[in-house]
């Protein structure tokens, strides 16, 4: 049953991408499907579950986290110091503190 709501899932996200971003949300969900058909079968090993979550979280914020690339290069073109800074804004943005964006960038960037 998992699997097959995988692979739902999978034709579902696919559907909807268009442009040259569609190979790779493919490909990420392939893996997210094929995490989850796994994840029924290894209830009891931890280390390799870790693994797993890991790997279906990634897939889950596949698409969030291509807006928040884009916002990175945006930010970065700001002229912020160091790659760091420019994702904490990132993150901070995509958290959805809209509001306090223009201060937190000036307060980052000196």
């Amino acid at each position: 049953r998992l699997e097959r709501l995988a692979a739902v899932a999978a034709q579902r996200r696919r559907r909807g991408t268009c442009g040259r971003r569609k190979a790779a949300q493919r490909r990420y969900w392939r893996l997210y499907a094929a995490a989850v058909a796994v994840q029924s079968c290894i209830r009891g090993h931890q280390y390799r579950l870790r693994r797993l979550v890991a790997a279906v979280l990634l897939a889950q914020c596949f698409i969030r986290r291509l807006r928040a690339l884009r916002l990175l290069r945006r930010m970065r073109a700001q002229r912020f110091r160091t790659r760091a800074e420019a994702c904490l804004t990132a993150q901070r943005v995509l958290r959805g503190r809209r509001g306090r964006r223009v201060a937190d960038a000036r307060g980052w960037s000196g």
